[in-house]
């Protein structure tokens, strides 16, 4: 696996899976600035409140300018509606990946939207818990962890070699079927 150097990161969704990886990231990547991006304020003052990000915003375009690495933890039937939010805006050389437990049409619309061959590596950490929310998030609920990555064809070598979550120093990545 490539090197991954995380300076900022933007977290899209940060309740328990979100919230866990935005921890993971402050801990392996001190210097980082995490920033979350959700739809209640009140959620969000939370997910800073457990130090599971840096900053907090309504908008993801303002964030996702500044970052190395964008995560979608919302629900999957999201994901299109942020994904055409803020490719407009990724940095270039940003990664993009998601938390999703559905894998092919996720990686066909991201294609559609990011370009093939472009940022989006899908992924799928194995963790989880009964609890929901920033507030039961934990650095440690990716240990261990199996992490299916599903570059595909037009995934350029170099993305596909750094899985983001595997970068967190928590999942360890297992590369899925490429044809997603």
């Amino acid at each position: 696996m490539a090197k991954v150097n995380v300076q900022h990161a933007t977290i899209i969704g940060v309740g328990l899976l979100g919230g866990s990886i935005g921890l993971a990231i402050r801990r392996r990547f001190p210097k980082a600035v995490v920033a979350g991006v959700g739809r209640r304020k009140s959620s969000l003052a939370l997910a800073i409140r457990h130090k599971c990000i840096h900053e907090a915003f309504l908008d993801a375009a303002e964030p996702v300018r500044r970052s190395d690495l964008v995560i979608l933890a919302t629900p999957v039937g999201a994901f299109e509606k942020h994904l055409r939010a803020i490719a407009p805006v990724l940095k270039p050389g940003a990664m993009v990946t998601d938390v999703g437990s559905t894998k092919a049409e996720v990686v066909r619309v991201a294609e559609r939207i990011c370009g093939r061959g472009g940022a989006f590596v899908g992924s799928h950490p194995m963790a989880g818990s009964e609890n929901k929310g920033p507030a039961f998030a934990t650095t440690d609920l990716l240990n261990g962890a199996l992490c299916i990555v599903t570059p595909t064809k037009h995934t350029r070598p170099a993305e596909a070699g750094r899985d983001a979550l595997a970068g967190t120093g928590d999942a360890n990545a297992s590369h899925g079927p490429g044809g997603a």
